[in-house]
């Protein structure tokens, strides 16, 4: 998948196909292997889908910590320099993050329920969708591919009880679902002026094409 997206003979990237730092590479298909070890592997015996007890918060908070501080890196760093490309990956992963957080709160408390653990997976879902975009879009576009997977997902986990496989971590919603609302987004959104030598102008901007190589 890595060559197929970034080698330089890969055909989704000769195709035109946008991932600056990995929305396909790693979050889609980490998301559809966990799916299919899940289904592979069955439930678990004593499986509630309807348990929403959470086991150990404070390494729950730690761990969200350590993702968001490492994504920056793992985002920004694609721009393979300390540039202006780097910058502006960098603030909208924090950007996205951010949203995220604030969604899943916002919409926690709409529904009269506020959770440590869902401010914890609302910064993940808004990382997760806007890791093939953060190099290819404005700020702007960046909160809002964040606030838009974010609900997708959040009533997505909301019904996950309707669905017949075990995720323990959620694994093939979040960063499956996430990254495939991401890397459809980011058919969108993308402007070439942000990155004149990567980057291609999307839907948005005049270009509709991009969206069907995203998909």
């Amino acid at each position: 998948m890595a060559h197929w997206v970034w080698g330089s003979n890969g055909w989704l990237k000769h195709l035109g196909t946008l991932d600056f730092a990995g929305g396909t590479v790693v979050h889609i298909l980490s998301g559809v292997s966990g799916l299919v070890a899940s289904l592979i592997l069955g439930k678990r015996s004593d499986y509630d889908p309807h348990s929403t007890v959470d086991h150990n918060l404070p390494f729950t908070i730690l761990g969200t910590c350590l993702l968001w501080v490492g994504w920056n890196g793992f985002n920004a760093g694609s721009a393979n320099g300390a540039d202006g490309l780097a910058a502006l990956a960098l603030m909208n992963t924090n950007a996205a993050a951010a949203t995220g957080l604030v969604t899943w709160v916002v919409i926690d408390a709409i529904r009269g329920h506020v959770s440590i653990s869902g401010s914890c997976l609302g910064p993940i879902v808004g990382l997760v969708a806007v890791t093939p975009a953060c190099g290819f879009v404005q700020p702007g576009w960046a909160l809002l591919i964040a606030f838009i997977a974010t609900v997708i997902v959040y009533f997505l986990l909301l019904n996950k009880h309707h669905m017949h496989f075990d995720d323990a971590l959620d694994v093939a919603i979040v960063h499956g679902c996430g990254g495939i609302l991401g890397a459809f987004m980011t058919g969108l959104f993308p402007e070439k002026s942000v990155n004149p030598i990567n980057g291609v102008d999307g839907a948005f901007y005049g270009r509709p094409i991009q969206l069907w190589y995203q998909i």
